[in-house]
């Protein structure tokens, strides 16, 4: 049984999130503001996760016969703080991201704590800094006091852990004896925290 994530050629039953629509939504949205320039923040593709939300927010960027900036995209953050350095890295660029797609809550809070630290610097230096948009895969605490503006691609993570027990009990307990694995992909929305 496998719950929110999935690897090639496994034979289980697996329990999903929407990952690729979460994300196409989500960077679409974005799109549909008017940011052009929109940082990618995620896992390794090789993570069926960050494999899927990649495809997602590719796909929006195509649908409006655009690509995603290359020198935006930065994967295998697998904490906050790679996740902060990677942020620091992007608004060091000449043209830096004007928003942000984070594909899990753990990058998120490292975009967050960049903005902070910049936001801070340039109160202090009485600088204006830019303003920029987050959206986020997966909720996390005090999400909802972002000082950035901030929106979240959320799931019901009580119904992925009761359809993912129903389908492990079904299989302990022989009501599935040989049948194909199954796979079941629940819905996510989107959250705005702004």
């Amino acid at each position: 049984m496998l719950a929110s994530r999935s690897f090639d050629g496994a034979l289980a039953d697996a329990v999903l999130l929407d990952d690729v629509r979460g994300a196409h939504d989500a960077t679409r949205a974005m799109l549909d503001e008017g940011h052009r320039r929109i940082a990618f923040l995620g896992n390794r593709v090789s993570v069926a996760t960050g494999r899927r939300r990649f495809d997602g927010f590719e796909a929006a960027h195509r649908e409006l016969g655009l690509e995603p900036a290359a020198d935006l995209v930065r994967l295998g953050q697998q904490d906050a703080d790679s996740a902060e350095q990677a942020m620091d890295d992007l608004l060091a660029l000449a043209d830096p991201p004007t928003a942000v797609f984070a594909a899990n809550n753990r990058n998120s809070v490292g975009v967050i704590r960049s903005m902070n630290r910049r936001r801070t610097a340039a109160r202090r230096d009485e600088r204006e800094l830019p303003s920029l948009r987050l959206f986020g895969f997966d909720s996390f605490e005090f999400a909802d006091m972002s000082p950035i503006p901030l929106s979240i691609v959320d799931h019901d993570p009580s119904e992925l852990g009761r359809i993912a027990a129903g389908l492990l009990f079904d299989r302990l307990e022989g009501r599935e004896q040989g049948a194909a694995p199954r796979l079941v992909e629940l819905p996510v929305r989107l959250v705005d925290f702004s």
